[in-house]
């Protein structure tokens, strides 16, 4: 309203129709480019008070995360708190410490060392209730014995040494696989998500698998796919190449309850649905939208191109 005629003059100068101005959304959570994880956003839940104990879930934020929106599932659940930290000093005592996907595995994996948060975790692992680690696609390939890059894919370093808290290897080719998957969970849970990566991680001794991925679908690519999760006897340490996974609503209560065993904590999954809090943003935008566009001419453009006079 501020505005006023500030449309019709827009149009009489330029000759170009103004389909309106959309309000300020205050609150409005949708899923964000990579480049802007700094600025992420809880989605509302719109859920009660959580009564059990809080679980204290820490993401490393990598100089180069990416797919960062995979821990959104996390922030809408009651009695969670997710933080993404880069410095020693805010590390605290996770019950869940998460390495996320990145777009340099081993820039990362090196800046991880040097900032002094490797040195925290490895401390922390030694605690008698240590916090339960989890790799994403390039975290996971980071938690394997090394990361081999002989064809200077991702970086110039040819070889380089990972955490070694799996007996995996992996090693990036130039074909990069990008494709959604469906699995299960020990449980029998459904799990589905996406994958995009170069790296096949293969293992170098026994290892115990973790999700139960059904074959890609025909004419997918890299039918070589390796290891695409893993995780250690003790139940310690996870690894997967999916990402998205925390979606499935069961799914992330399953494990999230896990991870409170482990940790000796009493918490209970709070039963919110992480696909009816995105489709309550997404519906917000479209409310508005609706409200303050020209839809009919907008609609126009969609169908049949330009608008002329």
């Amino acid at each position: 309203a501020l505005l006023g005629d500030a449309m019709d003059q827009l149009e009489a100068r330029s000759g170009v129709p103004t389909l309106g101005v959309l309000p300020f959304l205050p609150g409005l959570a949708l899923d964000a480019e990579d480049s802007l994880h700094r600025m992420l956003a809880a989605l509302p839940t719109g859920s009660p008070p959580h009564a059990g104990e809080q679980l204290d879930v820490l993401v490393f934020r990598l100089p180069r995360l990416s797919n960062f929106t995979d821990f959104d599932p996390l922030v809408i659940e009651a009695g969670v708190a997710v933080r993404f930290v880069d410095h020693p000093s805010a590390f605290g005592d996770p019950d869940l410490v998460v390495l996320p996907g990145t777009k340099s595995t081993v820039s990362d994996l090196e800046w991880l060392r040097t900032s002094g948060l490797l040195d925290v975790l490895e401390r922390r692992r030694r605690a008698p209730l240590p916090p339960v680690v989890l790799g994403v696609c390039g975290g996971f390939q980071m938690l394997g014995q090394a990361i081999e890059d002989p064809e200077s894919v991702e970086s110039s370093t040819t070889w380089v040494r990972g955490l070694g808290w799996l007996p995996l290897v992996t090693r990036f080719g130039t074909e990069k696989t990008t494709r959604l998957r469906t699995g299960t969970a020990p449980s029998g849970a459904l799990v589905r998500g996406y994958e995009i990566r170069h790296g096949r991680t293969g293992s170098r001794g026994p290892v115990e698998p973790w999700l139960t991925l059904q074959a890609p679908a025909e004419g997918a690519a890299d039918g070589d796919a390796g290891m695409e999760s893993a995780c250690a006897a003790d139940g310690t340490v996870f690894g997967t190449t999916l990402h998205g996974l925390f979606e499935e609503d069961r799914f992330r209560g399953e494990f999230l309850s896990q991870v409170a065993a482990a940790r000796g904590r009493s918490w209970l999954p709070s039963g919110v649905s992480f696909e009816r809090a995105r489709e309550q943003q997404i519906d917000r935008v479209a409310d508005a939208c609706a409200a303050h566009l020209d839809t009919a001419a907008l609609l126009h453009l969609i169908a049949r191109g330009a608008l002329t006079h």
